[in-house]
């Protein structure tokens, strides 16, 4: 009887200390709450200074959160490491995922649950997202558009979208448009949607479509809804480009459309949601009539090369149906803000051009421009032309250079000649002077005295020979 008693004892002690342990379990370590949003952190917390009683106090353990902690093998979304001591509520995971989970410490580094470690479970469930839309930095606003036979384009952009995700992901599902305007909408080729990756307000090659209708509307003034193909990241704002592909032969008018709705799906909570921000205008697109304006301009210059200070002529052709179009002559590229403009004139249909003089200077070269398609510049396809005009000097002038060089040498040979003249002359006066003045008698008694020494010396001799014959 007492041999029974104490197994009865026993079998109760242990029941209450599996029910401690198991309670304890949940208490000394748990999830902070019970369900947590997509858009929060998930915490944990410990109650007890030590709740791994085999690891000192303070030591790190490492904390998981699985699918379920009795699976095996286990798949652990995240695992992080936490301190063996008592703390309030602690992140261990930044982006939670929809879906139930369990977190547990491993206390005895298995890897795996077992069922003396402190363990809770938590539910993650989705935040509805929501969807935000505006008019992008780059949007198009009002201009113009003609066929140019020269340059087709019929890729037309009307409005540059930004859309932006909030709490998840969005699945881009419909965008409905409306056309408005006085042009007929049913003469639009096609309604497209771009992703404008670097945000030019611009479709450029290689970007991507997610969405088109062909016709843009089966009436006019008529309303079309796209089905898109785009996942929206939470967080990152994005820009879309609407785009109308024209007609060579649309008619003039004025259009524009309207973005309604946009419409997804969140990722996570898989719930319509309908962006904020519409409806939102395009700018006004006016369809002009085609270009007229045709050809390529070219100019000559005569004559060229030409004498410096004498007039030359630029004669421009090579167009028509300019008519009345102005153009220009200047000193830098038709693409150039700086505008040295020398002269213009008006494009003669008849004449088949028109000529612009102008007095030459120097070596330069000259810019013919023409605006074609009134688009406010100068550099499109038969706009522009240059010349290099050679500038000389005049023959008579170099004529003139030499004369004057001889001139100026015959100057100096006369210089010269001059003062030998003048040093010859001084010794003729010398001389002149001399005689006038005497030297001629002088010149007489030298002369006689001479005679007289002669006469002397034949003297002398016949008196010696008189002597010898004695």
């Amino acid at each position: 009887m007492r041999k029974t008693k104490e197994i009865f004892i026993l079998i109760i002690a242990v029941l209450i200390l599996l029910l401690v342990n198991s309670i304890s379990a949940i208490e000394i370590f748990e999830s902070c709450k019970d369900k947590f949003k997509t858009t929060e952190e998930v915490t944990v917390r410990s109650n007890v200074d030590r709740f791994c009683v085999n690891k000192e106090e303070g030591a790190e353990v490492e904390v998981y959160i699985v699918e379920d902690k009795d699976s095996s093998p286990l798949n652990i979304l995240m695992k992080s490491k936490i301190n063996n001591t008592q703390f309030s509520c602690k992140k261990i995971w930044d982006s939670p995922k929809v879906g139930d989970y369990d977190v547990f410490i491993d206390c005895n580094e298995n890897e795996e649950y077992d069922s003396n470690e402190p363990f809770d479970s938590f539910e993650v469930i989705a935040v509805e997202g929501d969807g935000k839309a505006r008019r992008g930095e780059k949007d198009i606003r009002d201009h113009s558009w003609f066929f140019d036979r020269e340059e087709p384009n019929l890729i037309n952009e009307m409005l540059q979208l930004s859309l932006l995700a909030e709490n998840e992901n969005i699945v881009l599902e419909t965008l409905t448009i409306r056309a408005i305007g006085s042009g007929n909408d049913t003469e639009i080729e096609k309604l497209e949607i771009y992703l404008d990756e670097n945000n030019n307000g611009k479709v450029d090659e290689d970007e991507l479509l997610i969405g088109d209708s062909q016709p843009a509307f089966l009436e006019d003034n008529g309303v079309t809804t796209l089905n898109l193909d785009y996942v929206l990241v939470e967080g990152i704002e994005e820009k879309f480009l609407i785009v109308y592909t024209m007609k060579e032969d649309t008619p003039e008018g004025e259009f524009s459309l309207v973005v309604d709705s946009i419409v997804g799906i969140g990722e996570n909570s898989e719930k319509e949601i309908t962006f904020s921000g519409l409806p939102l205008t395009s700018g006004t697109k006016s369809v002009l009539p085609e270009k007229t304006c045709l050809g390529s301009l070219t100019f000559e210059l005569e004559p060229n090369p030409v004498v410096k200070n004498s007039l030359v002529t630029a004669r421009i052709s090579g167009l028509s149906g300019c008519e009345n179009k102005t153009i220009v002559l200047r000193l830098n590229p038709c693409g150039s803000s700086l505008k040295e403009e020398i002269a213009h004139c008006i494009f003669n249909e008849k004449s088949g051009g028109c000529n612009i003089s102008f007095l030459s200077s120097s070596n330069k070269t000259y810019h013919a421009c023409i605006d074609k398609n009134n688009d406010g510049d100068m550099i499109d396809f038969g706009e522009y032309d240059f010349k290099d005009l050679v500038v000389v000097i005049p023959e008579k002038i170099e004529e003139n250079e030499t004369e004057i060089n001889e001139t100026e040498t015959n100057v100096t040979e006369f210089k010269e000649e001059k003062e030998d003249s003048k040093i010859t002359a001084s010794v003729t006066d010398i001389e002149k002077n001399f005689f006038e003045t005497g030297g001629f008698f002088l010149l007489l008694e030298v002369t006689l005295l001479l005679i007289l020494f002669v006469l002397v010396m034949i003297l002398f001799k016949m008196r010696d020979g008189q002597e010898k014959e004695d």
